[in-house]
């Protein structure tokens, strides 16, 4: 092989080039090589600019993305293993949330940091101490906060369990006067009396021959008909249907309970916002969800506001209408509305979190003698009370003679 330089120029080159011929023994090859001129340079050197500025738009981006939405755990509290900018979240099992926590709660203590990405840092707790803090010692230093307040404004508003400050006060104020112990006594008393009697009877039925029942959902029916009850005087008859595991996809329950669960998904995911923005996915279906929710709600109240039912209903709906607000006068249908929700879902969802979290623990091997127990409390405080015709009917005032058990929690 030899090289064969240079001559006149290549052709097709522009800028002239210098040739060189690159021949073989058989087959001769030419090789043009191009000499940039002034604006090639130039135009290299813009190119090689942008690259520079998209790079460095990058590299910011994701810096302030790491700073913005990385996970910050509680300083000097005990924590999970986390990984840089996830946290928690990597080792979190969501889809057994709640074994996860207890099991948190047994190795790290009463209190530990839980840090997850483009969410603020929470501390879990069950001491004591530091929930009369919270409540109690120095309420007004613990606001829920905008967090929460974004997360839940699509259904609560600016309800009582999402409101802070001047606006929490005041209706709490209002509805302090309402939960009296003779409201909880004649309105809430009979009312759980009446569906737990229900539940009992339907449980008795699926008992000869045994048939499997998904207790969560159970629970989540029967407190549903209770509180959607003691809010509206409505019955939802979703006891029946989480006994028969059947599925009312058109009613208020099915609603309710996909609204929430696409909420309570929000605190996982922080992309969220713009999924709501965009219309799509859950965020798309939640809209449709809360539209049934908010319209049945509001025609209860339109109903009741258009009759003269003053003495004859005593649920919470009536309770409102017949109270006043600060300035004597009565409360709008849009404000007795989301009051009403926002009782709904506390009411019910802690009612029905707490008895199929206590049935679950009461299941486990290891507390086989906490049933016995309990039963061997209830047992007493039915001595306490005279006997009454119907023995699956317990009275209210039965309630005043069972202490409260650390261990069913």
């Amino acid at each position: 092989m030899s090289l064969i330089g240079p001559d006149r120029g290549c052709k097709d080159s522009q800028p002239p080039t210098s040739r060189f011929a690159v021949s073989s023994i058989h087959y001769p090859v030419e090789l043009c090589v191009k000499f940039p001129g002034r604006k090639d340079k130039n135009h290299l050197l813009l190119i090689m600019d942008l690259w520079l500025l998209v790079f460095g738009v990058i590299c910011v981006s994701l810096v302030f993305f790491y700073f913005k939405f990385r996970a910050v755990a509680i300083a000097g509290a005990k924590s999970p293993p986390t990984v840089p900018f996830f946290g928690v979240a990597l080792g979190m099992e969501v889809s057994t949330y709640f074994e996860w926590e207890s099991a948190q709660f047994a190795k790290y203590g009463k209190s530990w940091s839980l840090s997850l990405p483009a969410s603020p840092p929470t501390l879990n707790t069950i001491d004591p101490v530091v929930i009369k803090t919270i409540l109690q010692d120095e309420f007004n230093n613990f606001e829920k906060g905008e967090p929460f307040d974004v997360v839940f404004r699509d259904l609560l508003g600016d309800g009582i369990f999402n409101a802070d400050g001047e606006k929490w006060r005041k209706q709490r104020k209002a509805a302090s006067h309402l939960f009296t112990y003779r409201v909880l006594r004649e309105t809430m008393g009979p009312v759980f009396s009446s569906h737990l009697q229900t539940l009992v009877e339907l449980l008795f039925l699926k008992a000869h021959p045994p048939v499997p029942i998904a207790a969560q959902r159970l629970m989540f029916g029967f407190t549903l008909d209770c509180f959607s009850q003691i809010a509206f005087g409505v019955t939802l008859n979703e006891t029946e249907a989480a006994i028969e595991n059947t599925s009312q996809s058109e009613g208020f329950g099915f609603h309710f309970d996909r609204a929430q669960e696409i909420i309570a998904w929000r605190f996982f995911a922080p992309y969220w916002s713009i999924l709501k923005k965009l219309n799509i996915g859950g965020e798309r279906q939640l809209k449709g969800h809360l539209k049934f929710i908010r319209a049945f709600c509001e025609n209860l109240v339109r109903q009741r506001c258009l009759t003269e039912e003053n003495g004859e209903k005593r649920d919470l709906l009536q309770l409102f209408r017949e109270a006043k607000d600060e300035n004597n006068q009565n409360y709008t249908p849009e404000w007795l509305t989301t009051m009403l929700i926002n009782f709904l879902v506390a009411g019910r969802d802690t009612t029905a979190c707490l008895l199929s979290w206590a049935l679950w623990r009461m299941a486990l091997p290891e507390n086989a003698g906490l049933l016995h127990k309990l039963r061997g409390e209830i047992d007493h405080a039915m001595l306490q009370v005279e006997v009454i015709e119907d023995a699956h009917v317990v009275p209210f005032s039965a309630l005043e003679h069972i202490p409260l058990s650390y261990q069913v929690c």
